[in-house]
């Protein structure tokens, strides 16, 4: 065996579940199997699996293959929405890099997957990816052909083997063989972390290949594995919801039979869990107590959209670059709500200016994304942006306003604001 120790650790889970947006608690004691079911749940929804292929094998041969020189390629593979560009928007809005390299493994996996398209559309089907420090770990991978499921979804056969520091060999005299072909040899940077979210993916992919499909090797690829990649792109509302739920006692991961009574936002398993969660629940559930609550109607809609036509962009994408597939803007489906009867924190968002006055409102992983028209409850509406502009709300320049308030939803498209009282510093994390 070449390569080096892809199993995920229980740490290394909830941390690569959370950045496919499914906020399972630290301390939550859900099994090990529960956790890898849900990756393995998330990762196909994020490559559109049921759609794709819903029963194996996925065989590549009913399929064109991809036209020569692999022109579109690059477009073609990514992926995304208009909330992550929204979010984009806001973080550069704030000064903030909107796509941090290195911090979140699923959004690093879809741009490597991007590179490795611009590379084949550049004339190299090879890549070495190698952690950040260039001695732990590597992956060392050839895309042997493309085929086209349709025009917007292409299909990459690959051919890959992972290596670790103590049997680099083998690594090395593939790259040497490729570099006698190339001259050239691209290079991703990635961390050991996101190696592991892409030999996973793979592991899982070339379980649907069916048995007689085989591809033609390099001497230095023997003993290399055959699988696929397919786009990777945000799990849709309907997916997070479903993912989200179930998570059981926040202390032991058993099933839910109580939540704190005083603010339903920590389910317990049973009365000796929530007596022992207390001392780090209490300053949260306490800052909650007497408040204003508010219910506000809000909107899925970006003002100003009826009638006209957005498009899919990917969060790495600049607004200038050519854009996925149109879609509808004028749908206003509610977000899935995947939090129950659950207390969430939201950010609120408003710059003053002319016209409609609104707030943009989101959770911390972006599961519930909406709109607050002034017109639809001016009253209402008053308040929030008294509260806002007052000495609990925040003033970030250029008339930009932001607070974080605990809500709930208590109706399709209306959201329960606790609007006077300021979370714990502890909880807000974004």
């Amino acid at each position: 065996m070449f390569g080096f120790d892809t199993n995920l650790s229980r740490e290394e889970l909830l941390g690569v579940l959370s950045s496919f947006g499914i906020a399972i608690p630290p301390t939550s004691k859900l099994p090990v199997e529960s956790l890898q079911k849900r990756l393995r749940q998330a990762i196909n929804a994020s490559q559109a699996m049921p759609l794709v292929n819903a029963r194996p094998p996925l065989d590549p041969a009913q399929y064109p293959k991809w036209p020569q020189g692999y022109k579109g390629l690059f477009d073609a593979i990514r992926r995304g929405n208009l909330q992550e560009a929204a979010m984009t928007q806001l973080a550069m809005r704030e000064g903030q890099d909107p796509s941090p390299l290195y911090v979140n493994a699923f959004m690093d996996v879809r741009q490597t997957l991007m590179s490795l398209a611009n590379n084949c559309e550049t004339g190299f089907k090879h890549a070495v990816m190698q952690d950040l420090e260039k001695e732990k770990c590597a992956i060392n991978l050839r895309v042997v052909d493309v085929y086209k499921i349709d025009e917007r979804t292409p299909l990459l056969i690959v051919l890959y083997q992972s290596f670790s520091a103590a049997n680099p060999l083998p690594g090395i005299q593939w790259v040497q063989e490729q570099m006698s072909k190339h001259h050239q040899m691209p290079n991703v940077n990635a961390t050991e972390l996101e190696q592991k979210l892409l030999l996973l993916i793979l592991e899982m992919n070339s379980k649907r290949l069916p048995p007689g499909f085989t591809v033609k090797r390099l001497k230095s690829e023997k003993d290399f594995k055959l699988s696929f990649l397919l786009p990777m792109g945000p799990l849709s509302y309907h997916d997070i919801g479903k993912l989200n739920l179930n998570t059981g006692c926040v202390v032991c991961g058993h099933d839910i039979n109580s939540r704190c009574s005083q603010c339903q936002s920590v389910a317990y398993c049973g009365i000796e869990c929530q007596k022992a969660d207390w001392p780090s629940h209490k300053a949260a559930c306490r800052s909650l107590k007497g408040g204003e609550w508010t219910t506000m109607p809000f909107s899925s809609r970006m003002p100003g959209t009826l009638g006209m036509i957005g498009q899919l962009i990917n969060l790495r994408d600049n607004f200038q670059s050519n854009m996925m597939a149109p879609m509808q803007t004028t749908d206003d489906t509610p977000p899935q709500n995947a939090y129950g009867n659950r207390l969430f924190l939201i950010k609120l968002q408003h710059t003053f200016g002319p016209g409609e006055g609104t707030f943009l409102i989101y959770d911390r992983k972006r599961t519930c994304v909406v709109y607050f028209l002034e017109s639809k409850a001016p009253e209402v509406f008053k308040r929030f942006k008294a509260e806002i502009t007052g000495p609990r709300g925040g003033n970030y320049g250029s008339g930009m306003f932001k607070m974080y308030r605990w809500a709930k939803r208590v109706g399709e498209q209306e959201l329960s604001v606790c609007l006077d009282k300021v979370p714990n510093a502890d909880s807000i994390k974004w």
